[in-house]
């Protein structure tokens, strides 16, 4: 068996090698190929022959188009581009996770506004403060490692940030004290829990992140952590995700995002589970049934 493991052409960081090199490493444990590519690799004429030599793709990016040719080539693509869009979009998630009845912090998305344009008032922004309350958590609806998510601690401060991030779009979230600087990762493939941990961010950061800095934890999760996360990834039809949830008062599991490419060598190093084996073993029982 031969695949694609397809990566971002301009993004590259010391922790993107290391997983794909895991994935690579248990890929070849297994006897299948795993050939690195970037997009700019598959820069044919659309109707061209697409990547013929190949079994599938195993898609660690977000170039949706990309992957939507792969699928027309008929090759498997896993994530699917229908889920890695969904993932994406945070504002796309929340809404699936809507349709599902799946526990989140109270949200609001954030009015569309055109490119040129911009966020000409703020007079939803205080419609939005009134309902979720102060601190309030503003997220970019497209952004990863938590870069572009941001806490306002005042009505004032809440505008500010609006100005600064449009035109790009948002949402806004009830802030979650009791979880505050801290999260619960769930790695789910195959419709399992594969690991679990809690993460705590650096000293002062309401965010949890392991790339900025944060630590992580091994946990059990409870039946309800478990089925929130195992539904959120059915949600979007992932087959492998990480479920990032807080905990509301009393322990209680909300959903905060969920990510079609998560970065698993934190999880591995502090779970002691092997997620790029789980990845490539659901792979192949998966492609099997196609050849």
């Amino acid at each position: 068996m031969k695949g694609i493991l397809l990566v971002n052409h301009f993004y590259q960081s010391r922790g993107l090698s290391a997983l794909c090199g895991r994935l690579e490493e248990e890929a070849a444990a297994l006897g299948v190929v795993l050939e690195r590519r970037t997009a700019a690799a598959f820069l044919t004429p659309l109707g061209a022959p697409l990547a013929p030599d190949f079994d599938f793709v195993l898609f660690w990016d977000k170039d949706i188009l990309l992957a939507r040719r792969f699928e027309a080539a008929g090759l498997p693509v896993l994530n699917t581009a229908d889920a890695i869009a969904l993932c994406d979009d945070k504002g796309a998630s929340a809404l699936a996770f809507e349709k599902q009845g799946l526990a989140m912090p109270k949200t609001l998305l954030a009015p569309f506004t055109y490119s040129p344009v911009g966020y000409t008032d703020t007079d939803f922004v205080k419609t939005a403060v009134a309902a979720l309350g102060l601190p309030v958590v503003i997220k970019e609806l497209f952004g990863s490692f938590g870069a572009q998510v941001y806490l306002a601690r005042s009505l004032k401060e809440a505008e500010a940030t609006v100005q600064a991030i449009s035109p790009r779009p948002f949402l806004m979230q009830e802030f979650i004290a009791a979880s505050v600087g801290r999260d619960i990762r769930v790695n789910v493939v195959g419709e399992r829990v594969i690991a679990a941990m809690e993460r705590r961010g650096r000293e002062g950061d309401f965010r949890s992140n392991i790339a900025a800095g944060g630590s992580g934890t091994p946990v059990r999760l409870s039946p309800e952590a478990e089925a929130l996360a195992l539904g959120a990834v059915k949600a979007v039809g992932a087959d492998f995700a990480g479920v990032d949830l807080l905990l509301g008062e009393g322990g209680t599991p909300l959903l905060c995002e969920i990510n079609s490419n998560p970065h698993f060598i934190g999880s591995e190093r502090y779970c002691g589970a092997n997620i790029a084996k789980e990845i490539i073993t659901h792979i192949i029982q998966k492609v099997r049934k196609t050849l």
